[in-house]
């Protein structure tokens, strides 16, 4: 009897585990249910959103070939070749390097893919975000000057690699895929004006949190601003860049340089920080996509 007596405990040691066990809700709601017409219901649902807008900043490796923006603007500024290792394994590379590209190549195909799609998620946020419940109206503003400032970002990577683009700042449907190319000036333009009112908005370097460093800040887009500014007016020759004067610039790099509490690390090397937990966000980095230390 005594033995029975402990199997019995067993037993009910098993099913008083499985009872407490199961208290626990299983969300059984579809994730598949969630469309483009029921989401963005409210500020999580936009969250995601923004996350998916940030996420096409990793997209830079099509069919597992790292190439990076970096590299394919640095052969088309021939300050490097593609002639040798297996940089001719990516079809299309070496015809990049020779100026012969064509429109079936996988790194064009690629980085115009990943651009429109980053925007495509901008503008579908930026639509839908109006509508959406939240708990504050700051948030709410701040969700959409994060969304800009990542417009303005592919904006800028696809008007320098691709010159003349359609410049899309809302979705559209399949019978309107046919759009017409907009000058350089038309999308700088555009660029400049989602910079101000991230700039205007988004909080500074140093007042953010350590567990958001990586967002967009007020600081990242004059960086970015900066940036756009002088590659425009040194690129097309133009003397200033849409909508933002040489003063305005001025201004906006002393704000960056003396104000935003970004700052060179004291050790150089700690900048190239190459194993975990990599150096991210540290006070020398005003915005950094983390592609390149993450080896994607």
């Amino acid at each position: 009897m005594k033995t029975i007596y402990t199997k019995m405990s067993l037993i009910a040691g098993v099913l008083i585990l499985m009872s407490v066990s199961c208290t626990k809700k299983i969300d059984l709601y579809p994730i598949t249910s969630d469309v483009e017409t029921n989401f963005y219901k409210d500020q999580k649902d936009c969250f995601q959103g923004l996350t998916a807008a940030y996420n096409v900043l990793l997209w830079d490796a099509p069919q597992n070939q790292n190439i990076p923006f970096q590299l394919i603007s640095e052969v088309l500024g021939d300050n490097c070749f593609t002639g040798g290792a297996n940089a001719t394994d990516i079809p299309g590379t070496l015809r990049i390097d020779r100026g012969q590209i064509r429109v079936d190549d996988l790194a064009p195909k690629a980085f115009w893919y990943k651009y429109y799609t980053g925007i495509y998620r901008c503008n579908l946020l930026l639509e839908k975000i109006p509508a959406a419940t939240f708990d504050s109206p700051e948030l709410r503003t701040r969700y959409i000057a994060e969304t800009k400032f990542l417009r303005a970002y592919y904006y800028f990577d696809l008007v320098r690699l691709f010159g003349n683009v359609p410049l899309l700042t809302k979705t559209i449907s399949s019978s309107e895929y046919n759009q017409k190319q907009s000058s350089p000036e038309e999308v700088y333009k555009q660029i400049a004006q989602d910079l101000n009112d991230a700039i205007a908005v988004l909080p500074s370097y140093k007042n953010m949190p350590a567990t958001e460093l990586g967002r967009a800040t007020a600081d990242a887009a004059r960086g970015l601003m900066m940036r756009a500014w002088l590659y425009y007016t040194g690129y097309y020759n133009k003397p200033e860049l849409p909508g933002v004067s040489a003063t305005k610039i001025f201004k906006i790099s002393e704000t960056l340089i003396n104000s935003s509490g970004h700052d060179l690390l004291p050790n150089f090397a700690d900048a190239f920080v190459n194993t975990p937990p990599y150096n991210f966000n540290n006070k020398e980095s005003v915005f950094e996509n983390p592609i390149f230390k993450l080896g994607l």
